[in-house]
């Protein structure tokens, strides 16, 4: 939520928190998505699984069928590493178990935003 009242959307927390050091003195509030349930949390008190194998916004290039060895390229790279955020945090550790990564707190983030 921005001081004039209007809202923004972002397609994942990593670009959310990119947005708040961008425009910082425009964001009164934020709210992160919990992956589990789909409800909208306190980004301050949840947990984030950051640079998991799960990629929950990056968009690839396409393929020619031909060519099915070729790798792909990643188009949204702010996105990068992912981040994933859980009110819960047996929810954040049985991600974490299936698809890796690290788990953080909103501190160290937004540090990993501000670092990268």
């Amino acid at each position: 939520m921005l001081a004039d009242g209007t809202e923004e959307h972002c397609c994942c927390p990593r670009c959310g928190l990119h947005f708040r050091l961008r425009r910082s003195g425009q964001v009164r509030s934020e709210l992160a998505t919990d992956y589990k349930s789909g409800e909208r949390i306190d980004p301050a008190s949840a947990l984030f699984v950051e640079g998991s194998a799960l990629m929950t916004c990056c968009a690839a290039a396409p393929m020619k069928r031909d060519e099915p060895q070729k790798a792909v390229e990643l188009i949204w790279d702010r996105c990068l590493p992912s981040l994933v955020a859980f009110a819960a945090r047996s929810e954040a550790q049985d991600f974490q178990r299936r698809y890796g990564g690290r788990i953080v707190t909103y501190p160290e983030a937004l540090e990993s935003v501000r670092s990268h």
